[in-house]
């Protein structure tokens, strides 16, 4: 926004310069015209082209100055969007460290507040989701915040984002089977056994 304005102020101070320089060669480019015969008209068209290069050299420094600040702007807009460019982007590192150090709550409100600012964001109602599911265990809230989610995104793409995300969300709070025992904790919870094999 600076630059803007000092561009603004060069412009207008060069532009009055040129405009002078512009009036002094039309009026002695005129009288020369009107009054010296063809010699005087040669030397009229000689001022005045004399004066709008003169004119042209003193704008085009902040012409060009002006032209290099589009294409700069321009080119960042296509390579980073409005709606990102003009804005931070959203601290999820925030959130992130809560949930690592056990404070779901808090982890949740930071996430609820991404979501409110930016509300076309889908993560946050992803990671808030698996917070609810992964390491609170409630099916309840996981399936109040996905009603949530496809009211604000009524792209059906979007929803069958989500919808796939809280299924595969949920589907780890399903009872485990009789012969189910825990393995490392390093280890993926489907994967850390496997049914018996049958009696023969």
């Amino acid at each position: 926004m600076k630059a803007y304005t000092n561009i603004r102020k060069k412009l207008a101070i060069y532009g009055g310069i040129a405009l002078a320089v512009l009036g002094a060669g039309g009026a002695l480019a005129w009288p020369a015209v009107r009054c010296g015969g063809m010699l005087g008209a040669v030397g009229g068209c000689l001022i005045g082209a004399a004066a709008l290069i003169l004119a042209a050299i003193i704008l085009a420094p902040v012409l060009a100055e002006i032209c290099a600040n589009l294409a700069v702007s321009g080119l960042n807009r296509l390579i980073m969007p409005e709606d990102h460019y003009d804005r931070p982007q959203p601290a999820y590192s925030v959130p992130e460290g809560r949930v690592k150090s056990g404070d779901f709550e808090g982890a949740m409100a930071l996430y609820e507040q991404i979501a409110a600012d930016y509300p076309k964001e889908i993560r946050p109602w992803m990671a808030m989701m698996e917070t609810t599911v992964a390491r609170m265990h409630d099916r309840k809230r996981a399936d109040e915040l996905l009603r949530r989610a496809l009211v604000c995104f009524p792209d059906k793409k979007t929803q069958r984002l989500l919808e796939e995300n809280h299924h595969a969300m949920v589907s780890l709070l399903q009872p485990h089977p009789d012969w189910y025992q825990p393995g490392p904790r390093h280890l993926p919870e489907r994967r850390r056994t496997e049914p018996p094999a049958p009696h023969s």
